[in-house]
């Protein structure tokens, strides 16, 4: 069963400048984790390591996520977003596995008339170097953790009442990066034509 939970979210809300802080802590009894374990008698199997899902006393996963909007003028809109995650396993004083590391967002619009919008994306993550004893043997985390990265991607838009026009020019940098955890490199330079009714 979990333990409670706490919460602190705080709005604000100015002619120009809006935003939202929230940090939060969940406390967790019985968390199901994996730890190495044997299958008849032996750690490893067809040259793999064993792993089974066991329960652990208690845990903990706290944060913070801030979301930051900006008119700087009537035409443009800038925006940032931040989170971080902890994860801590109580009983052994480890980490949590696939913890996500620091990630941002800084937005940029330009709102060209009522109907037409351009706008960029820049994306970044920290290191994620803060791992669990499965983090570090599992094949999909790099040897010393998720390496960090930024990435930059662009739009445009044409809206109507019934319709939304968009092409996106997706990691422009052609950066070569993986989100923690996830085992694959994200696309390279790509791009992106969608229509989205709003009927």
């Amino acid at each position: 069963g979990d333990l409670p939970a706490l919460a602190e979210h705080f709005k604000m809300h100015f002619k120009k400048l809006s935003g939202t802080f929230t940090a939060y802590q969940t406390n967790l009894s019985n968390l199901i984790v994996r730890q190495p374990g044997v299958f008849n008698g032996d750690s490893t199997y067809n040259g793999e390591l064993v792993y089974q899902k066991t329960n652990t006393d208690k845990a903990l996963i706290r944060g913070i996520e801030t979301d930051l909007n900006w008119l700087a003028s009537k035409k443009i809109l800038v925006s940032a977003y931040a989170t971080y995650t902890f994860g801590k396993d109580l009983e052994n004083e480890n980490p949590l596995r696939r913890i996500p590391p620091l990630f941002g967002q800084l937005r940029f619009k330009y709102i060209i008339s009522d109907q037409l919008s351009a706008g960029t994306v820049l994306k970044a993550a920290a290191k994620q170097s803060r791992l669990s004893g499965g983090d570090i043997d599992d094949d999909r985390i790099p040897e010393g953790g998720t390496p960090g990265w930024i990435c930059w991607d662009a739009y445009a838009a044409y809206s109507t009442q019934f319709w939304v026009l968009s092409i996106h020019a997706m990691n422009l940098t052609n950066t070569n990066y993986r989100i923690h955890g996830s085992g694959l490199q994200q696309p390279g330079t790509g791009f992106l034509l969608k229509l989205q009714s709003t009927l």
